[in-house]
């Protein structure tokens, strides 16, 4: 059955092209409708579209259909539970045979104590914003109304 599943795609594909065979040839498009052929007399592309419509949902609903119906078997109904060993750990390299910091798969992370920290550095603030002049290039450049404000 897991085989089977594995294919859903083209199992669903198969049984849909089936469905719709047999489907349109069970209940084919109803031509002699009083209402379709005075469609077919107005808009002859209308009616065409309309049988073309018929016809592709014959397919797609099955489709649709027999798809959620694999995906639920296969979600809820088959069971795939491939236990794995557990395995080692990769063994650590001594650190007089490596030249870089070093990652071993596995294993956690360096904390970092929770301790504030003694002196930490100020940030650099400037005491004032650079002028438009400095960052535009020009005071011709700007519109008047900034002109003014960064004189």
């Amino acid at each position: 059955m897991q085989t089977v599943m594995a294919y859903r795609f083209v199992v669903s594909l198969a049984l849909s092209a089936v469905v719709g065979t047999v489907g349109l040839h069970l209940r084919p498009f109803p031509a002699d409708n009083l209402l379709l052929a005075l469609i077919y007399a107005r808009r002859p592309t209308l009616y065409a579209e309309l049988s073309y419509t018929y016809a592709t949902l014959w397919f797609t609903t099955p489709f649709l259909g027999i798809s959620g119906i694999c995906a639920w078997l296969y979600i809820f109904v088959i069971r795939t539970d491939h236990r794995r060993a557990a395995q080692p750990l990769p063994p650590y390299p001594a650190p007089a045979y490596r030249a870089d910091l070093f990652l071993v798969p596995g294993e956690p992370p360096l904390r970092a104590s929770p301790a504030l920290a003694t002196d930490p550095p100020s940030p650099a603030l400037p005491a004032r914003p650079p002028s438009p002049r400095r960052v535009l290039g020009c005071r011709a450049c700007m519109p008047p109304h900034t002109a003014a404000r960064f004189g």
